[in-house]
């Protein structure tokens, strides 16, 4: 692509302490040598109100990428905010716009403004299903068939971060020969593996004594997570008599439903629900603190904890759903287990609790794996890729 590109990466909400998929893409087409301007709105997501803090500065020697934040009009939630001035993305000039999302208003406009003044774009996308409170499906409903299709049309390529949702859009129509999966990336750099006595500083976030299995979950206290799945299959593992303690970090509306699962099974502190916050720059100490990465999702986009806890070096135990069913490789750096079968994830987690050589040989194979697929350098290099195929054509 010669001496590099100019890019948009245009996403409903820019949390800058969270790390998230677009961070990551911003970081490594930054270190690929093109320059980066992220435009979000002024809103912060659900998501992005969560536990995580203080993500770290994203630079490359003296290039970095730039935010520009949009002033937005409130409408229900904040990736439905509707821009004031959405051609503020067009106000330098761009080679190309990366859609972080293809249904919200923002990334609507842009691609309608995009297309006025030849500027390929293209769209990325992490739905497979139709979900959330009845109003958002019925609306997603009649953006896929009456909205979305023009998009599909006019985009450079589609773009998704799992094969569940490419499926899902090839259902609805979505023009096949424009289909790609490249997943989201983490920075391997950040997330490094290590030995569970090397991350003794979150020691006291665990309870039990110090040589029972760890097994940890971090996610939002949503039913959509299937913690109290997890609830179920710690009940299982007790009457095994299995040496394991659980812990889920997160802060969420479910956690009332959830404290009160825990206490009607009686799991005492076998599993224990912690509510505290932790900087991105910490997240490594926390996965290395544990033997074990779960989550037990009844549905899951992408999953960047996971990937995350592959990145440290963990072995995982994750439904086959989504995006997890691409990060884990089943028999290989972990176990797929069906969506909401807590005997099969009480089966999963007994069989690596009971082999620390299982443990350890799955550990290695999720930090090859996420560094040689996952990693924000290969991840971006797919992005360039594709964009150095795409952009002569559409010149």
């Amino acid at each position: 692509m010669g001496s590099g590109v100019r890019l948009g990466i245009v996403v409903p909400t820019f949390p800058t302490g969270v790390a998230s998929s677009e961070l990551w893409m911003a970081k490594g087409l930054v270190e690929l040598g093109h320059e980066v301007i992220v435009f979000s709105s002024d809103r912060a997501g659900a998501r992005d109100r969560g536990w995580r803090q203080g993500a770290p500065t994203v630079t490359d020697g003296d290039a970095t990428y730039r935010v520009r934040r949009l002033s937005t009009l409130a409408f229900g939630y904040a990736e439905a905010a509707v821009p004031l001035r959405f051609s503020e993305v067009f106000s330098e000039p761009l080679d190309a716009c990366l859609l972080a999302e293809d249904y919200p208003p923002l990334s609507q406009l842009v691609a309608r403004g995009a297309r006025a003044r030849a500027i390929p774009y293209f769209v990325t996308s992490e739905r497979y299903e139709s979900a959330g409170p009845l109003l958002v499906r019925s609306s997603v409903r009649v953006l896929d068939r009456a909205v979305l299709p023009r998009m599909w049309r006019s985009a450079a390529a589609l773009t998704f971060h799992s094969r569940a949702s490419m499926r899902y859009f090839a259902a609805r129509g979505a023009p096949p020969d424009r289909l790609h999966y490249i997943p989201g990336s983490t920075d391997t750099g950040l997330f490094t593996d290590g030995p569970r006595a090397a991350a003794e500083a979150e020691a006291g976030f665990w309870p039990g004594a110090p040589e029972q299995v760890r097994l940890l979950t971090v996610a939002r206290l949503h039913p959509a997570k299937g913690l109290d799945i997890l609830a179920e299959a710690m009940a299982q593992l007790r009457t095994t008599e299995a040496t394991a303690v659980s812990v889920v970090r997160g802060r969420g509306a479910a956690e009332a439903d959830l404290r009160g699962r825990v206490a009607k099974l009686g799991l005492g502190s076998s599993l224990r629900i912690d509510t505290g916050s932790t900087p991105v720059g910490r997240m490594p100490d926390l996965y290395r603190s544990s033997d074990v990465y779960v989550q037990p999702s009844l549905t899951e986009p992408f999953g960047m904890a996971v990937l995350e806890a592959m990145a440290c070096g963990r072995p995982i135990v994750a439904s086959a759903t989504g995006g997890l069913a691409d990060l884990v490789q089943d028999g290989e750096n972990g176990f797929l287990v069906p969506p909401g079968d807590a005997s099969a994830l009480a089966a999963a987690l007994n069989r690596l609790v009971a082999d620390p050589r299982l443990r350890e040989q799955m550990g290695r194979a999720s930090r090859r794996r996420a560094e040689s697929q996952f990693g924000i350098r290969p991840v971006a290099q797919s992005y360039v890729d594709l964009l150095t195929a795409a952009l002569p054509r559409a010149g």
